[in-house]
């Protein structure tokens, strides 16, 4: 078992896992925004410290991992597509949108997510003090 990250300018753009099994192997790809990801967003980095990319590696047991490193990128992630490789037309798909107070501050994350065929939605809301 064994997966494979790539990177560019701190985000994660390629991701690909092999030896899980034929329902589970297959390759994701990324997308971004050009807004650089508030400390909030990356809350993740505070768990996993430094070298959160080596420790979340060591740390994550299956092929899904991906989506946590996704998401401690330098910018907002926007969507991934992960085609499973036995059938490529078995996908998980996900877009991500974002709202900001008048401060500049994230606000809200909507995700929908259709993970092959259930559609769901999860909804973050961030709160400043």
């Amino acid at each position: 078992m064994s997966w494979n990250a790539s990177y560019a300018n701190e985000n994660l753009t390629g991701f690909s896992a092999s030896g899980y099994g034929d329902d589970v192997d297959g390759t994701a790809t990324f997308t971004y925004s050009t807004d650089l990801a508030s400390e909030p967003y990356q809350k993740e980095r505070y768990r996993y410290g430094l070298q959160w990319r080596n420790n979340i590696m060591l740390v994550q047991s299956g092929n899904y991992a991906f989506k946590q490193l996704a998401e401690l990128g330098e910018n907002y992630l926007t969507g991934y597509t992960y085609s499973v490789t036995a059938d490529p037309t078995r996908t998980i798909t996900l877009s991500v949108d974002y709202e900001f107070d008048n401060l500049g501050r994230l606000t809200k994350q909507t995700k929908d997510k259709m993970f092959f065929q259930s559609p769901t939605e999860r909804v973050l809301t961030y709160q400043y003090e």
